[in-house]
């Protein structure tokens, strides 16, 4: 137990912080997050594996996560995993999963967040799907409904060139014709 005195000390909490307990610019705990986001990390093991003839689906978690499969067909076997609370770190661990071969996770998340990053992550929060493939020489990238159904598609030479195409496509209208579907 922390003595309530110590709480007020400023010395008390500049050590605290160093130790790595919190997060923060610089400290231990802030590395290991980042290592885990996968920052900086790009998505040229989706491409590998789009090209390759696998899928990739989102979709949200029972528990609010952002989920990436790269799979072999849909619900074929497991050939890369992401989970985050957020859509692009979740992507990146895919990547980097499915790079990796398929290595178990250090660590995982028990919930997901409400805010989003930007137009899919809110997509996928909602309770939506992404679906990836190749067609032809190109990646193709659809939002698609709670049951699948395709709503709006783009394609790319790569697969964050397609993300960031129907990333801009998806608007409030969109939003709206998808609650029809």
């Amino acid at each position: 137990m922390i003595n309530k005195s110590k709480l007020r000390d400023k010395r008390f909490w500049e050590k605290w912080k160093k130790s790595g307990a919190v997060g923060g610019t610089g400290t231990a705990l802030d590395r290991k997050l980042k290592a885990y986001d996968c920052e900086g990390q790009s998505l040229e093991g989706i491409d590998e594996a789009l090209k390759k003839g696998y899928i990739l689906r989102a979709f949200l978690s029972g528990g609010g996560l952002r989920v990436i499969r790269i799979e072999d067909g849909h619900n074929g076997p497991l050939k890369g995993y992401g989970e985050h609370p957020n859509l692009k770190p979740a992507l990146r661990r895919a990547s980097k999963d499915y790079l990796s071969g398929g290595k178990p996770y250090e660590c995982v998340y028990l919930t997901g967040t409400t805010q989003t990053e930007d137009n899919l992550d809110l997509w996928v929060k909602v309770g939506r799907k992404l679906w990836a493939e190749k067609k032809g020489e190109e990646i193709h990238l659809e939002a698609r409904a709670w049951n699948y159904k395709p709503v709006i598609s783009a394609t790319g030479e790569t697969f964050e060139k397609a993300y960031k195409t129907l990333n801009e496509m998806v608007t409030e209208e969109v939003f709206k014709q998808a609650r029809v579907l």
